[in-house]
């Protein structure tokens, strides 16, 4: 806080579970219920309440000018001391130039009321009564001190005493120091009498050496002599007062935890508390900046693609539909996908590849998985002392399972169907487990397990629908890592600022030196430190997602397996919130199950692929779309590339439509940087290199990647030419084609007299035209160039895919398996 002079204040506390997060509490009361009437946890000795409290401050009449607020606290309550530990959590009202602080207070004799003091620099003493005795938002009046305070004084021999036990103090020499300090407070109560402000003073030499040296229990009575002193002699308002309520409030705690491990429930709390506060402010900033950076960055690709690279070699604009002067001896047949039988029913090997590969992958993963969630069971029941009985591990690596099936469907489902049925699978086996647990207990309702379940994924659920969607999963999860270094770099170094005068106190004076009014210095020094803790985690956020994009280069990582891992993450952090209530190390439980995970999952591939590279016979794909479609180009390239991928390579040149669908990991670090025109073709020689670069090969999963092909509006005729001529099938979407397509046109003109037909796939549907589009393709066979190879063809046809939906993604894959493969069928002789 920031306020200055006497505040009014109300502190409102209640307590929470024993098992504080909430997952954790359902999770015990859960297992518990299926194991039987009989059973329950080991029992426990419960020393210290968790509490939750709200603190508002408000202005007295003497004092107006403090402002108003209101902000969040967490902590212990000792029941037997009658003390309380709050650490700050979050603000619900913060006025300008306010800081969160701690407090730390023990309850009076009568239990009605509470002394303590505010753990800042600079702030005083509290007291407050219970609501019952003192109307809300009515300030406590404390007792009235003396009319004439007692003033401190002393003499030069105490000074000399006092002078040498700071030094030894300072030097960590408390065996000499007390001694020292014992003779002064000797001295001080042979002079001035044992009831005199200065005996108070050279009592609290005394305690802090004894609390210095681990003794604190002997050092609370005399601390609270030296209080009784002190609220005898001085006025309410001394800081002497606050000073003394400060270390003795420090004294209890130690006394409180004295037999626990002090530090480890303090990092409990700031992490229970402060770790849930970072995400809640980096996932929608991350989110918004996202979708911003996305935007952006479309716009600044439509922008390039439409400049000229004022390249020499690219032909020019244009197109000529004139017939040929010889024309081809045979007429083109179009025909559908029900009309092929040339291609028959038999699957290709390509295909074979291509339906079962994700499924692979998705095994690799689930059994990778289901590590994590043993592991991450096992640290629940051993963290919780529970026995390892079956019905309990059943339903807690039930509930920790759901990912697996979010992970089925990133990396197999090719449609909705998929997700549907691998969805209703589990929640029919976690039904059933349920069953049992409540056929075996009376007490286990119905609506346990669905609050279990609910608990434990609806977090981590969350932040999978906000970042892994297809418009920015390309990039949604590198800018929350980058989002979530930030905030809690400004978390942490805000943390370090209010615990260490040390750091707090130059800073403030630095912007005292500028002008700054004490409060307006605070507030400054602390927005400070928070940016430059933001700063400093965000250049390291920064370091780790380069790190990604050359793991992404060296092919060590791949698309899929960024937003696999990234799903399992994302969920081992949630659950390490609520395993943070077991201890600091519980903390950890989750992150070292997802270890465990990644572990399972880099063996299961090297298990499954023992080369990743990929063979010769691999055929290469060039799909081609009407840049309208928009979404529904991006739904048909992700349901299709899935599955695809696993048989063969793709390219594709680059459009509006893809451009966030397709980005790669060190594409849009490039971008970032500033280095997205270097990828754009302006050439020959840069089309070469771009080849070159993207040379067909599998990945460690077993999947090709995606080749896109950023051109020019004056190059991307060349760029498509030569693609043609160089890939094995080709398939076209050309769903909402029309009159207004004439890029398209041009596209299948040149198809049609470079490409065989046999490998040539055109997708339409009810929004295509297809009246136009037989006139185009009769046009573009009459104009057929005399060394295109389709006029040596015996039976010249082309394949209209009529494309019904997702579900008909693996008959077209089926299609372009045979495209592939075929073998053409020149005319005889």
């Amino acid at each position: 806080m920031s306020a200055q002079g006497a505040t009014g204040a109300t502190l409102t506390v209640s307590a929470i579970p024993r098992w504080s997060g909430v997952q954790v509490y359902l999770h015990r009361l859960l297992v518990g219920l299926l194991a039987g009437p009989y059973a329950s946890p080991q029992s426990e000795d419960i020393k210290h309440i968790q509490i939750a409290a709200r603190f508002h401050f408000y202005a007295l009449p003497e004092n107006p000018a403090v402002q108003s607020g209101e902000f969040e606290l967490s902590g212990t309550f000792d029941p037997d001391l009658g003390l309380l530990d709050l650490y700050p959590s979050k603000w619900i009202d913060r006025p300008d130039g306010y800081n969160l602080v701690g407090l730390r207070g023990m309850l009076e004799e009568d239990r009605q009321g509470l002394k303590g003091a505010i753990d800042a620099a600079g702030c005083g003493a509290i007291v407050l009564r219970r609501a019952a005795d003192a109307a809300q938002d009515q300030p406590v009046q404390p007792s009235p001190g003396p009319s004439t305070p007692v003033q401190v004084e002393v003499s030069e021999e105490l000074v000399k005493l006092n002078q040498e036990v700071y030094q030894r103090f300072k030097a960590g020499e408390y065996g000499q120091a007390l001694p020292i300090a014992e003779q002064a407070l000797g001295i001080a109560e042979r002079l001035y009498g044992p009831n005199h402000p200065t005996v108070a003073v050279e009592l609290r030499f005394v305690v802090q050496v004894l609390q210095a040296a681990g003794r604190s229990a002997e050092a609370e009575p005399l601390m609270r002599r030296a209080l009784a002193i002190d609220e005898k002699n001085l006025s309410p308002d001394d800081p002497s007062i606050a000073f003394d309520l400060k270390i003795l409030t420090g004294l209890l705690v130690d006394v409180s935890w004295k037999n626990d491990l002090p530090q480890t429930d303090r990092d409990r709390i700031v992490l229970t508390g402060q770790l849930p506060d970072v995400l809640e402010r980096a996932v929608p900033l991350a989110l918004i900046a996202s979708l911003l950076l996305l935007w952006i960055y479309r716009r600044a690709v439509m922008l390039s693609m439409r400049s000229r690279a004022d390249s020499a070699d690219g032909p020019a604009a244009g197109m000529d539909l004139k017939p040929a002067s010889v024309a081809p001896a045979l007429p083109l047949q179009i025909v559908t996908t029900e009309e092929d039988s040339a291609r028959g029913p038999a699957a290709s090997k390509v295909e074979s590849r291509a339906l079962a590969g994700p499924w692979l992958n998705a095994a690799v993963y689930s059994v990778a998985g289901l590590g994590y969630v043993v592991a991450l069971t096992s640290a629940f029941l051993y963290a919780g002392g529970f026995a390892f009985l079956p019905m309990r591990f059943a339903v807690n690596a039930l509930a920790l399972a759901w990912p697996v099936v979010l992970t089925i469907g990133l990396v197999a489902a090719s449609s909705w169907r998929g997700w549907l049925t691998a969805a209703l699978i589990y929640f029919l086996l976690f039904a059933a487990v349920s069953a049992v647990g409540m056929a075996r207990s009376e007490t286990l309702t119905w609506d346990q397990p669905i609050r279990l379940w609910l608990l434990t994924n609806l977090p981590g659920t969350f932040l999978i629908l906000a970042f892994l969607p297809r418009q920015i999963r390309a990039v949604g999860p590198m800018v929350l890592v980058f989002m979530i270094a930030a905030v809690g770099g400004s978390t942490l170094w805000h943390n370090v600022f209010e615990v260490s005068p040390r750091l707090m106190l130059p800073v403030v004076d630095f912007f005292g030196s500028l002008g700054f009014s004490d409060m307006q210095a605070v507030s400054a020094a602390t927005y400070a430190f928070q940016l430059f803790g933001a700063l400093m985690l965000a250049l390291i956020g920064w370091m780790f997602l380069r790190g990604v994009g050359n793991l992404y280069r060296l092919r060590w990582i791949s698309d899929q397996s960024v937003i696999v891992d990234s799903l399992w993450f994302l969920f081992a952090l949630t659950s390490a919130i609520d395993f943070a209530f077991f201890g600091l190390l519980w903390f950890l439980a989750p992150l070292a199950a997802f270890a465990i995970y990644k572990i399972m999952s880099v063996l299961g591939f090297a298990i499954l692929r023992q080369r990743p590279g990929g063979t010769a016979s691999d055929p290469t794909l060039l799909l081609l779309r009407v840049f309208s479609l928009g979404k529904r180009s991006a739904l048909l390239f992700n349901a299709f590339g899935k599955l695809w991928c696993h048989g063969g390579s793709m390219r594709l040149i680059a459009g509006p439509d893809l451009a966030t669908s397709t980005v790669e990991p060190h594409e849009f670090l490039d971008f970032l940087s500033g280095k997205l025109a270097r990828r754009f073709i302006s050439g020959p020689q840069a089309l070469t290199q771009r080849l070159a670069e993207t040379e067909p090969r599998r990945d460690f999963d077993g999947r090709y990647r995606v080749a896109d092909f950023f051109c020019h509006d004056d190059t991307w005729r060349m760029v498509l030419g030569r693609l043609a001529r160089e890939s094995d099938a080709v398939l076209m979407d050309l769903r909402n084609f029309s009159a207004n397509n004439q890029g398209c046109i041009f596209e299948i003109k040149e198809l049609l007299g470079v490409v065989p037909l046999d490998r040539v796939v055109f997708v339409v549907d009810e929004t295509t035209d297809l009246g136009f589009l037989r006139e185009v393709l009769t046009q573009c066979w009459a104009a057929l160039a005399a060394d295109s190879p389709n006029r040596k063809l015996a039976d010249p046809r082309v394949l209209l895919f009529r494309f019904a939906g997702n579900g008909s993604v693996p008959s077209l894959v089926r299609a372009m398996g045979g495209a592939s493969t075929h073998v053409q069928r020149p005319a005889d002789k």
